[in-house]
């Protein structure tokens, strides 16, 4: 009899580390975060080409992620994407006169947003606008871009 309660424990805490190993690799490999939201604040780009950039994909600045995209839609003045970043911590300081470009991880990876730091004194506060932006660059326009230049030259 005591032999069956100890079976039957083990297997239960087995079952019960395998479901929190399980929780553990589920958060870690999405984008779901527990990042506290009372000290984030958002920024505001235009970008004339997203080519792929999602909500939730990483705001980044020398490769560290500092944040996440979390709105994007087309304003129907300008034509261009307009796009919403929430930067996780207000000790994050960006100036006023960064450039935020888009990248892509790898050769056909996941689209994210890079912040290159200017030099400016001045700080962007919450909802303020990053006016210097770089669209994103797809690999068929550099192929199509190579092979003109490779035709003009013969």
């Amino acid at each position: 009899m005591l032999r069956e309660k100890n079976s039957e424990f083990s297997v239960g805490l087995f079952v019960l580390l395998a479901f929190f190993a399980l929780l553990f690799v589920t958060i870690q490999t999405t984008s779901f975060n527990f990042k506290p939201s009372s000290t984030a604040y958002e920024l505001k780009a235009s970008f004339a080409d997203i080519n792929g950039l999602s909500p939730k994909a990483p705001v980044r600045i020398a490769g560290v992620k500092i944040g996440e995209i979390t709105n994007i839609a087309l304003n129907p003045e300008t034509y261009q994407a307009d796009v919403t970043l929430m930067i996780y911590s207000q000790s994050v300081q960006i100036p006023v006169d960064s450039i935020i470009s888009i990248f892509t991880e790898g050769v056909v990876g996941s689209k994210f947003a890079s912040i290159e730091p200017g030099f400016e004194n001045e700080m962007l506060k919450n909802n303020g606008v990053v006016a210097k932006t770089k669209p994103s660059y797809a690999i068929e326009q550099v192929i199509n871009e190579a092979i003109a230049m490779f035709a003009t030259k013969e």
